[in-house]
């Protein structure tokens, strides 16, 4: 996560996956689901609000990697 010190300023919540064919994830855009349904289950949202900072103001991104590929959502 990346806070910024004026709570009203955006906040920003990051997660990274590299595919694993082992965690059932046959494409990308798997990985990709699984990242921010960590995000999600993981409650790190609840955790800025928390602190202050306004829902409308937390950003939430999940990263999916296989080698030198990369999906952004």
């Amino acid at each position: 996560m990346i806070e910024p010190l004026d709570k009203s300023g955006k906040a920003f919540i990051f997660e990274f996956k590299v595919m694993d064919a082992n965690d059932d994830e046959e494409t990308l855009e798997d990985t990709l689901a699984n990242a921010l349904a960590q995000i999600e289950e993981k409650q790190y949202e609840a955790e800025l609000i928390a602190e202050g900072f306004e829902p409308e103001h937390i950003r939430k991104y999940g990263f999916a990697f296989k080698g030198k590929k990369c999906l952004i959502r």
